[in-house]
């Protein structure tokens, strides 16, 4: 980790001397990463449906997360982010760095595919994607969309996917950066920058932050060794205006990491080990070229990769000695076609080469071969539908096909919009589900679903107040599950979950804005009537916005979550917890800020036995060039 002391100031130095890297701005002329200024006018999303369409006229569950609001909360973390969402179910071993999980409508972990640009990163071994060391850094925007989305991206996808969107080249140079500190130790220096030189959009940034963190295992249950964690990333995307029309773009990122963990012990219990570390390498790269060929028919080509390197080392337990690798290697086609004004035909076909290893237990490879198509209909300016079906060919497992269908119906008279889905899914067995000693099974099929979802958005007061209340239904077939007389993997397990989500948006002042979400959620496992684990029944969430004078910013977001279980029913911690970040613009290049986590010092865990962060304060200085 003293390499990465040395090279992160060294970085930053050599970007804010970059006459190429200046802080982004969105430009007017790229509607796919506007911000949404106005509640009641919604912005153009792309992870729906592939293409870039107005929220207001698609169908799917989808929530945005904008630069603005990151700003704001000055937020180090894409996990605390995700928290305040609806559907949302965020759990984290251990406090920062350590493995975390998200859960979309009670579906399971592995059923969230994430992309960052568009590109896949979950683990081949595990098929989740641990959001643990995923930070902010250059990051335009996060979109969520909730329910089965197979049918665009195939496997791992039957909760819903979250695309983090990375910020692209400005006009004006620009360039900006923040130094940090506070409880636990914590140190955080970060540098973004953006620019734009005739045809060419530059954007990158660069941070490094470590923590002596807390105890991985519980404090409270006797274990006092702190657990450290760094992290440095670096993150760019280039752009180039092809012609008149086209574009191509390079997106790149990557993350070291290093966390200290605990073990059990022989209950299987968390417990302290003094030496147990783990490193992690994440890399995502593509390259992409869209390019007209006339009024109505655009390509579109994709290469892409991502590989994730994880190793362990423990000198007092073997255990904790592993070495893990996941890679992906894309290759996309996509062709839009305009058939008029108001029908949008998108085809589309997707090779991927997964690699899995985990060293000692398994080195294993598949290819997969998809084919997509999906009509976009707009029938006037009020009905909108959306139908797409996908085959996918997993060498090993066999062949899956999905289908998808949307509608939004707006009511401009009186402001209000109705919209559903309906469509299915499918999870191709990961690796270690396959393949790992004494527990893969080859024979596994892959995991099924079948959701729906309607709800009925409504404006009020000239769009400063917008409620959203929708219902959701899934249903989850031949789920893997262990068989407790053979010890391995088996299709066994059927699963259902349902409930709604509520959406509160207002802002009455220019001064106060709000967002209001409740979700409730009710699991079940079919064969014992069993709570799922680790999903919540009730979770609300608020984050209030107030500007008390104009250089004055305060954000309070308020979590709760409660009735849970794990596994085997035991009941899990109910927790309410408040933050706190309020910034000053001292002048306009400087402005220092406040951040409190945990205000009132709940005590809970997310996963029983492993501990989190107290009361915690961190101040900062940002800057504006």
């Amino acid at each position: 980790m003293q390499r990465k002391r040395l090279l992160a100031p060294a970085s930053m130095f050599a970007l804010l001397c970059s006459p190429f890297v200046q802080l982004p701005v969105v430009s007017a002329d790229e509607p796919v990463l506007q911000e949404q200024r106005s509640l009641g006018s919604r912005g153009v999303v792309v992870t729906a449906t592939r293409t870039s369409e107005s929220q207001a006229t698609i169908g799917s569950s989808v929530s945005v997360i904008t630069r603005d609001e990151i700003e704001a909360k000055h937020a180090d973390s894409v996990l605390e982010l995700l928290r305040s969402r609806p559907g949302v179910t965020v759990v984290q071993s251990g406090g920062p760095g350590r493995i975390a999980s998200v859960l979309l409508r009670g579906a399971e972990s592995d059923h969230t595919l994430v992309l960052i640009d568009g590109v896949r990163v979950n683990d081949n071994t595990s098929g989740q994607f641990d959001f643990g060391t995923l930070t902010t850094d250059n990051i335009e925007r996060i979109e969520i969309v909730r329910g089965s989305q197979s049918v665009l991206y195939g496997s791992e996808a039957l909760g819903g996917v979250i695309n983090i969107i990375t910020r692209t080249g400005t006009s004006e140079p620009r360039a900006t950066g923040a130094a940090e500190g506070g409880s636990f130790g914590s140190q955080l220096y970060r540098a973004s920058g953006s620019s734009k030189l005739g045809r060419l959009e530059s954007s990158a940034g660069v941070s490094y932050r470590r923590t002596d963190g807390i105890s991985a295992a519980n404090s409270s249950r006797g274990n006092q060794e702190d657990d450290a964690y760094e992290n440095f990333t670096f993150d760019t995307r280039q752009g180039l205006t092809v012609g008149e029309d086209g574009r191509a773009d390079v997106t790149f990122r990557f993350t070291d990491s290093e966390a200290e963990l605990d073990g059990f012990d022989f209950t299987g219990i968390p417990t302290d080990l003094r030496d147990f570390v783990q490193e992690r390498d994440s890399l995502t790269a593509a390259v992409s070229l869209r390019k007209p060929v006339n009024e109505w028919l655009t390509p579109l080509v994709e290469l892409a990769v991502s590989d994730d390197d994880t190793t362990g080392t423990d000198p007092e337990t073997d255990f904790n000695n592993y070495v893990i690798d996941s890679q992906t290697l894309t290759v996309r086609t996509q062709l839009d076609a305009a058939l008029g004004d108001d029908n949008t035909l998108t085809g589309g076909f997707q090779f991927e080469q997964r690699e899995g290893v985990n060293r000692g237990s398994f080195d294993e490879e598949r290819d997969v071969r998809s084919f997509y198509l999906q009509d976009q209909q707009a029938f006037g300016d009020e009905l909108f539908l959306t139908a797409g079906i996908r085959f996918d060919n997993h060498a090993g497992f066999g062949e899956a096909t999905t289908y998808r269908t949307t509608a939004a119906y707006l009511i401009p008279d009186i402001g209000s919009r109705l919209h559903g889905s309906f469509g299915t899914g499918f999870k191709a067995p990961s690796f270690n589900e396959l393949f790992f000693p004494g527990f893969g099974n080859p024979d596994l099929d892959e995991e099924k679903s079948l959701s729906f979802d309607v709800g009925w958005e409504q404006n009020l007061f000239e769009e400063q107040v917008v409620v959203d209340a929708t219902f959701f239904y899934s249903e989850f077939d031949d789920l893997i599950d262990f068989n407790t007389e053979t010890f391995t993997a088996v299709n066994v397990k059927e699963a259902e979950a349902y409930g709604f989500e509520t959406t509160l948006e207002t802002e009455l002042h220019p001064a106060v804005r709000t967002l209001l979400s409740y979700t409730f959620t009710e699991s079940e496992d079919k064969a014992t009537g069993a709570l799922l684990s680790r999903r919540p029944r009730h979770q609300a969430s608020l984050d209030l916005f107030l500007q008390p004078q104009e250089r004055i910013e305060i954000v309070t977001t308020l979590l709760l979550v409660h009735s849970r279980r794990d596994s085997g029913g035991v009941r899990m911690d109910d927790y309410e917890r408040v933050d706190l970040t309020a910034s000053y613009e001292l002048t306009p290049m400087f402005e220092p800020y406040l951040r409190i986590e945990n205000l009132f010092d709940d005590d809970y865990e997310e996963i029983p036995g492993y501990g989190t962060p107290g009361f915690s304060v961190y101040g900062g200085l940002a800057f504006h060039l």
